[in-house]
């Protein structure tokens, strides 16, 4: 019986999984500690701003910067978390002179996007990656945009348990 139970519960975690995490619903508690770590981990690579702080930005790049990034965050186009209730997006992601994605941003989290949820992948993007030579994806990802997609494509994999 007990064999039965652990077989289901496999398959139930693979079903899960399996699931966009759009759709999954709200992700538990994070605590203050691993926001402020995740914080950290993206301070050298640009930062993080609030969406409000992010359309600010936009506003002299874009028509309408706020649309612009509603539609980017509902199709997981961009990095981003939600913080007691605020959206924040981090930095890296952007070229500076112009507020563009950079080049290879989506295809990566086209990559990193059916395995892993929103905090998820903005920690990977914060965390020194082996496949990057200890680097982090977000420092990287403005020299080397492919070396991140295959570190993405490598580490999805690796999570996807296929």
């Amino acid at each position: 019986m007990q064999a039965s139970a652990a077989s289901m519960t496999n398959a139930a975690a693979r079903e899960v999984r399996s699931v966009p995490q759009l759709f999954r619903g709200p992700r538990p508690y994070v605590s203050e500690a691993s926001f402020t770590v995740l914080l950290m981990s993206l301070r050298a690579s640009g930062g993080v701003l609030t969406g409000d702080g992010v359309v600010l930005l936009l506003r002299d790049y874009r028509d309408q910067p706020l649309s612009w990034l509603a539609r980017a965050i509902v199709r997981r186009e961009i990095v981003h978390i939600m913080w007691r209730s605020q959206v924040m997006v981090p930095m890296f992601q952007f070229r500076p002179e112009d507020m563009a994605l950079r080049e290879g941003m989506q295809s990566v989290l086209a990559t990193l996007a059916p395995v892993y949820d929103d905090w998820e992948i903005a920690r990977w993007f914060g965390e020194p990656n082996v496949w990057l030579r200890g680097k982090s994806p977000a420092a990287c990802v403005s020299l080397d945009a492919r070396g991140v997609h295959d570190a993405a494509r490598a580490d999805s994999f690796i999570a996807g348990g296929d």
